[in-house]
């Protein structure tokens, strides 16, 4: 799918991201309870591939391999950390 017009993907596939701030769950993971931190803020993990919801939020799959989950995180979300090679 194409970026919406003028707007550039800021991570690519293999690059290195810190998560921003903490992602709880907002009951849509079966695993926790709703409120309870799934990912907490300054966890790292690499982008496997790129989406987007509703077809105008971009959504990266960051594999937070420490933690041994994967979760779809915004932009705004994510800081870089290291870019692929």
């Amino acid at each position: 799918m194409l970026a919406p017009e003028g707007e550039e993907a800021l991570f690519e596939v293999g690059d290195r991201v810190r998560l921003t701030k903490e992602m709880r769950n907002d009951g849509t993971f079966p695993f926790a309870k709703t409120g309870e931190i799934l990912v907490p803020e300054g966890s790292e993990g690499y982008v496997k591939k790129m989406g987007y919801f509703l077809q105008t939020i971009r959504v990266y799959e960051i594999d937070f391999i420490e933690l041994g989950w994967v979760f779809g995180c915004r932009e705004q979300e994510l800081e870089l950390v290291e870019k692929a090679f």
